[in-house]
């Protein structure tokens, strides 16, 4: 029980900033064609949907969560 409420938080946690995190990616990028953040997220809105943004999540769910699971469990 405990292993999934910290995979449960694990993926609410990551959920919310994901697309925090792949704006600070792709503004990372040399030849950028963002200006701002607010820039950033409404291109990649625009362009790509609302989508674009949790683009690459499985795989660092495949990470996080378990992760997390494992961390909560641990501390608990």
């Amino acid at each position: 029980m405990i292993l999934s409420l910290g995979a449960a938080s694990g993926i609410f946690a990551q959920s919310i900033c994901y697309p925090l995190d792949t704006v600070r990616r792709r503004m990372q990028m040399k030849g950028t064609k963002y200006t701002s953040i607010y820039n950033a997220f409404s291109t990649i809105i625009k362009e790509e949907s609302f989508q674009g943004l949790y683009k690459g999540m499985v795989p660092n769910a495949i990470k996080v969560v378990p992760n997390n699971g494992i961390r909560f469990m641990t501390s608990a």
